[in-house]
């Protein structure tokens, strides 16, 4: 059993994890600014399939890989280190997008109410090569057609983001 496997089912790892979201919701802003990659190759956007156990609103959705900026980050270092965390990959960033989506997180039954910014920037891979095993966030990495993105579970608001952003990414491939 692996350490994420033995944590999701441990009584102690399933009090950490409440004990971090209660820390987090009490004592963190409350706005969360997400850099996200847009990883294009070959015409092709990089979505990850996220791990997440203790989360089961979360776990197995699919995401564009990038978190939410740390303390004394910037949004491009912020981006750089959760890119090559999740998928192994180095990128260069392109441009950022126009379009910052923002939604609203309430769950009463947690007591938890947030805003999430996810501030998109189209990136291309400069290094690096992808990770041969799943990691402790990511389950898997998957190369997938513009066209087809909407047709995954996509995490929270990011299916209403992509379509957003989409115009302008067609743009900048043309």
């Amino acid at each position: 059993m692996s350490t994420d496997e033995k944590h999701s089912v441990s009584h102690r790892g399933q009090a950490l994890t409440k004990v971090v979201y209660y820390l987090q919701n009490n004592l963190s802003p409350k706005h969360l600014v997400i850099p996200v990659g847009l990883i294009i190759e070959k015409g092709r956007l990089l979505l990850n399939c996220r791990n997440d156990p203790h989360n089961p609103n979360n776990h197995k959705k699919w995401e564009f890989p990038g978190g939410k900026v740390e303390l004394g980050e910037t949004m491009e270092q912020n981006l750089y280190r959760e890119v090559k965390e999740e998928t192994g990959y180095d990128v260069t960033i392109v441009r950022q997008l126009q379009h910052i989506f923002t939604w609203e997180v309430v769950q009463v039954e947690k007591q938890i109410h947030f805003q999430v910014y996810l501030v998109p920037f189209l990136c291309v891979i400069s290094g690096g090569a992808p990770l041969a095993a799943t990691t402790s966030e990511v389950f898997e990495s998957r190369w997938v057609d513009l066209d087809d993105v909407l047709t995954y579970d996509l995490l929270g608001e990011n299916g209403l983001a992509f379509t957003k952003w989409l115009p302008e990414l067609q743009l900048c491939l043309t």
